[in-house]
Formats: C-alpha cells, structure tokens, sequence
C-alpha cells in the first residue's frame, strides 16, 4: 500500500510571522530588524524635527525680541506727521536692522537740525559725520547701549537724481553744500537703526 508523506500544512497568512499583536489595551510588536530599522528611523526623524523646531522658536523669539527693541527707539524719536513714510525695509534677521525713509516738506537744513535734535533727546550722541556741510552728509550716532543711528538727509532733486537718473544736480554731490538747497523745500530722509550686537 502506498501512503502518502505526511505534508506539513501550510501557514495561512494569519499563522504566519506577526509583526505587531494587538490586544484590548495595547499594541506588541515582534522584535526583527524591520521592527528596529523603522524604529531607529521614527526616533531619528523625531529627534531632527524637534531640534529643527526649538531651533525655529529660538530665532523667531529672538527676531521678535529685536523688532520690539527697534521699534521702540523709533518710537522715541517721536517723528511726527510731517514725516511721510515713503520706504520700510527689516533687516532683522541678518544684520539687525530697520531702515525707514521718510519725505519731509522742509529744507535739508531744517530737516537735519530737527532730527539731529529728535535723535539726541531719545539718549543718542553723535560720534561721526562723513561729508560734512555737503548734500550727501550721513551722520552715526551711538546710545548708552551700543544701539546704532545712521541718518541721512538729501534734496528732493538728489533723490530724484538717484532714483531715476534725472542729473538735476552737477557731480560731484560733495562739492555741493547743503545750504545751496535752502530754497528747495522738500528733503528725503533715511534713517537707519542697528542693534550693533
């Protein structure tokens, strides 16, 4: 009589290998190295994403920490409505910086003893001029906390020289004084504020 071998039967899918067991109250899952790989992949992925965001709420932390600072000098200037807002550029993140430029209905002249006298009562002093009495004079002014103010005040024809190539005005700008645009009643002002640290 001939008999057949005794085959094993074959695992069901169900019999098979099992990964992950569930029960009523929690998940098991079978140690392999498929298991460990996700695993060290999850907890790596973790990690870096983590670090990424304490990373990203320290710098906008910081950032907002700056622009609040900035904006409060500006804000002790006290500039009032006769200053019109024509330019905002933030530079906070890199160089630590608000550039703000404004027109103002005045001479270059007047524009600049009204502002050099703004920027000293809000606790600046200044400690460089460069090109003295001419058209393109910028002055530095520092405070008590190292924080830095560049201002610089122009014509309207200057600006307008620069901004669209007009040549209004002869070259070269630092042969001009200030006090031959005393008639031109309108100045262009740019005020720079750094944080300096």
């Amino acid at each position: 009589m001939v008999t057949k071998a005794n085959k094993s039967p074959k695992k069901t899918r169900k019999q098979r290998v099992k990964h992950i067991t569930k029960t009523d109250t929690h998940f098991m899952v079978r140690r392999s190295l498929l298991v460990y790989a996700i695993l060290v992949f999850v907890l790596f992925w973790l990690t870096a994403m983590s670090v990424y965001l304490v990373d990203r709420m320290v710098v906008e932390y910081t950032n907002t920490a700056r622009y609040n600072q900035i904006h409060s000098i500006y804000s002790n200037l006290k500039l009032d409505k006769s200053y019109r807002l024509a330019v905002y550029k933030s530079n906070i993140s890199n160089d630590k910086s608000i550039t703000t430029e404004y027109g103002h209905n005045t001479s270059v002249s007047k524009t600049r003893i009204d502002l050099t006298k703004k920027i000293k009562e809000a606790g600046f002093s200044l400690i460089s001029t460069k090109d003295k009495d001419t058209i393109i004079q910028s002055d530095t002014f520092k405070d008590t906390n190292g924080h830095i103010l560049y201002l610089s005040v122009i014509p309207q024809a200057l600006h307008k020289d620069y901004t669209y190539g007009t040549s209004e005005i002869a070259k070269p700008y630092t042969k001009m004084t200030a006090s031959e645009f005393d008639h031109d009643q309108t100045s262009y002002v740019t005020i720079k504020i750094s944080l300096g640290d």
